[in-house]
């Protein structure tokens, strides 16, 4: 049988765990909004990177004047495909890391041959051992900066320039809202120009389009990879406060729970008490 003393002991461990749940919330929300604020100002640079990229393709191009990094990044290379999974360093953000590394077993099985890389320790400690060979092993920074990026890219470049991988897909978090956030395959090399315009602007460059659509692909590169690394920042934090929020709420309900029984308890006792005192007062 449960005494008072255990039930004490429980709701006093229960009330502990709701406010530190309580905090956490709040510091993933004001993260949130910081990182919300980041995401938004550098996709405006990067849709613009993307345009002009969309631009310079509807020109004349002369690739044989093109070095052979600059068409790998345009078509592709020679290599198993690599799959780029941006995963947390920090755990207690509900389902995020699993369900990253679910997606990345999907696509894993739908390739022949393959190599991957995680961004994040939470999502290495989850990836398969039965993976150990495919892996390839990422050097990086703590925290989300531009430098960090570029530090990125350097590694994929040298990959590619290797020939260990021909093309680069990121699985990630897309930021939709604080509530929603949806898994995404996002390529990366080759260079996917979805929409050519048929009346491209004519714009006045100097150096030409041709010379100047090399350096843009490896600008593309390296802010499609930050606004990846700034987006799944977002998307760790409004998880994180979810889940905190989600268990700031079971423990009101395990603690309602826990006095009703201790209530319920201390008024047994009480009432055995009573009855005990009744029963030896009427046998005097």
């Amino acid at each position: 049988m449960t005494t008072l003393k255990h039930l004490r002991e429980r709701i006093k461990s229960i009330q502990s765990t709701q406010k530190i749940t309580a905090a956490m919330k709040m510091v993933a929300a004001s993260k949130l909004r910081r990182a919300q604020d980041a995401s938004h100002i550098f996709q405006e640079y990067a849709e613009e990177i993307v345009d002009l990229l969309h631009q310079s393709m509807a020109q004349d191009l002369r690739l044989e004047d093109w070095s052979s990094d600059d068409i790998r990044l345009l078509k592709g290379g020679e290599g198993p495909p690599l799959f780029l999974v941006v995963s947390t360093e920090r755990g207690l953000c509900g389902g995020y890391n699993t369900n990253l590394i679910k997606a990345l077993r999907v696509h894993l099985n739908k390739a022949p041959d393959f190599r991957f890389a995680i961004i994040g320790r939470k999502g290495q400690n989850l990836a398969d051992p039965m993976w150990k060979d495919k892996v390839l092993s990422l050097s990086l920074t703590e925290g989300v900066s531009f430098d960090t990026s570029v530090q990125l890219v350097q590694q994929l470049r040298a990959w590619l320039d290797q020939k260990l991988i021909g093309s680069i897909q990121c699985v990630h978090y897309s930021y939709k809202n604080v509530l929603t956030q949806q898994l995404r395959l996002t390529p990366l090399v080759p260079f996917l120009c979805e929409s050519v315009p048929e009346t491209p602007t004519d714009y006045l460059t100097e150096p030409t389009p041709n010379l100047l659509l090399p350096q843009l692909l490896k600008d593309h590169l390296n802010t499609q990879v930050h606004r990846i690394l700034l987006e799944s920042v977002a998307c760790e934090q409004a998880s994180r406060m979810t889940a905190m929020d989600s268990a700031t709420r079971n423990a009101r309900d395990i603690l309602a729970r826990l006095r009703s029984t201790y209530n319920k308890t201390r008024q047994s006792q009480i009432t055995n008490q009573l009855i005990e005192i009744i029963s030896a007062a009427q046998a005097v």
